[in-house]
């Protein structure tokens, strides 16, 4: 009776939608009650009560080896000595190739934590203790646990390569907790609309380093990114590490005074769209202001740009996209988020699908805030006056 019921409410469920907690088994509260069999309900419950105390219990065991981790580690990180992890400490032992899988991941998740987490003092060796008793996790504990969790599993899915597909590719590109969206928007536009250009600034040294040659400027050599630096920015997933290595090399040609121990920390903490595509691009880039701007003079810009692979970024007030098409039949846009995520992005009104949606160009007028267009020419000082000009006069 059991086994005939289970086999039943499975199709059923499938036809029903059925959602009371028990469908998500394979079984609904009519298939149980209705086998007649009280020792079923039972053991239903006692598998979700095994089945969370087993999740508990990995929890905990992963925590302890995290913890581990910390303990044995801090001594090593803690470079001055002073008993205490301080940021600078961090980013310089980030970039260290020794220290690799869950100890990269560990250091990390202490990195990426403390940048949404600014407030907070140096770390002790007793901040990095996880738990507020034997068996509880602290609600920073917590934090790290899950951070770590996730940036294990990043490096273990991120080969070791600068192009795993023998070309740059947007669709592994997912903007973490950074503000480089005008950046990945540039470099994710060229990639898309013109992978043979973007991959032609890379080369490797003969010691294992590469070198970036952005257009106008003289090669940028950086090494391989370490486990660490994987982990802890923006990467391009299975597409290899090529995204770290421009990124890096960016952060190398902004941080000429050398305030960041680690430069990618350059790059990350915003910038401007245009100024970007015309330093990566080397070209001349135009903004035109939505508010100021016919649409047909958008349209006319945006078939133009796209038809030669140029790049196009677009942005909401606090954020950078790049457009992928215009489509001139049923005019309509479409467009890329750094986030290339699958969820709803609210400045826009718009369900994306791994990053990306499309919508109708009049909408977009309403909700842009400008298209800023790769010219097909060299960028200039004078270019680059303008476009500050333009964000001051049509913000």
């Amino acid at each position: 009776m059991w086994a005939s019921s289970l086999t039943w409410n499975i199709s059923a469920a499938k036809r029903e939608g059925e959602s009371d907690g028990l469908g998500m088994l394979g079984l609904n509260s009519f298939s149980v009650a209705g086998s007649g069999n009280s020792a079923a309900i039972a053991c239903l419950f006692s598998l979700l009560l095994s089945a969370k105390a087993i999740a508990a219990d990995v929890d905990l065991r992963g925590a302890a080896a995290l913890a581990d981790i910390y303990r044995g580690s801090f001594t090593r990180w803690d470079l001055n000595h002073n008993g205490t992890l301080e940021d600078q400490e961090i980013d310089y032992v980030i970039q260290d190739p020794s220290i690799k899988g869950p100890y990269a991941a560990a250091l990390a998740a202490i990195k990426v934590y403390r940048r949404s987490h600014s407030d907070l003092s140096a770390f002790t060796i007793d901040d990095l203790n996880l738990f507020e008793s034997e068996a509880v996790l602290n609600k920073q504990g917590k934090a790290l646990l899950a951070l770590h969790t996730k940036l294990c599993k990043r490096l273990s899915g991120d080969p070791p390569v600068l192009f795993a597909r023998q070309l740059p590719h947007i669709d592994g590109i997912k903007q973490g907790n950074t503000g480089d969206c005008y950046l990945l928007a540039t470099i994710g536009g060229l990639a898309y609309h013109d992978p043979e250009r973007l991959a032609s600034m890379f080369s490797r040294n003969s010691d294992g380093s590469y070198a970036v040659s952005f257009p106008g400027q003289e090669p940028i050599a950086v090494p391989a990114p370490t486990d660490g630096e994987i982990a802890a920015y923006t990467d391009a997933g299975p597409d290899g590490y090529w995204l770290h290595v421009i990124e890096k090399a960016y952060g190398v040609y902004k941080d000429k005074q050398g305030k960041h121990p680690e430069v990618v920390d350059s790059v990350i903490h915003g910038g401007s769209g245009g100024g970007a595509i015309m330093f990566v691009t080397g070209n001349a880039c135009v903004r035109y202001p939505t508010s100021a701007t016919d649409i047909e003079e958008i349209r006319r810009q945006l078939y133009e740009a796209l038809s030669n692979k140029r790049v196009v970024n677009t942005g909401t007030p606090s954020h950078c996209l790049t457009v992928l098409g215009y489509d001139t039949a049923s005019d309509t846009i479409t467009i890329w988020n750094p986030w290339g995520s699958s969820s709803y992005y609210k400045p826009a009104m718009q369900k994306m699908v791994n990053g990306v949606f499309t919508m109708p160009l009049p909408d977009f007028m309403h909700n842009f805030v400008s298209i800023l267009v790769e010219k097909n020419r060299r960028a200039t000082a004078e270019d680059y006056k303008n476009l500050k000009r333009s964000k001051k006069l049509h913000p």
